[in-house]
């Protein structure tokens, strides 16, 4: 758990692993470090950096919750990759509550 605890404070290896799942003409948005503008471009995304300064409290706090895994994610439905048409016109329509999660077997 603290490895979620120490990208989102410390910067880890979140972006490192998070080239890879971006589409090209994708941007990466980043809070803990400033992503490589080299990189970047090798995957054909563009980098951003947003500072943020929270206070040290609340920054204990939100590491806190993510030790406990308090955020979560509302998934609307999972379907099978093979209907991932239909996943693509639940995005579509915009009227969901949730995330349209795709079933990886």
């Amino acid at each position: 758990m603290h490895l979620r605890a120490y990208d989102a404070t410390m910067g880890g290896n979140t972006q490192d692993h998070s080239w890879n799942v971006l589409k090209p003409g994708g941007i990466l948005v980043a809070f803990a470090s400033k992503p490589s503008a080299e990189t970047a471009a090798a995957h054909g995304v563009r980098p951003a950096f947003v500072i943020t300064e929270p206070k040290a409290l609340q920054r204990l706090e939100i590491t806190r919750l993510v030790d406990i895994e308090k955020p979560k994610a509302i998934i609307e439905t999972v379907f099978p990759l093979s209907d991932a048409v239909y996943g693509q016109e639940l995005s579509k329509r915009r009227h969901t509550r949730g995330k349209i999660v795709p079933r990886v077997v």
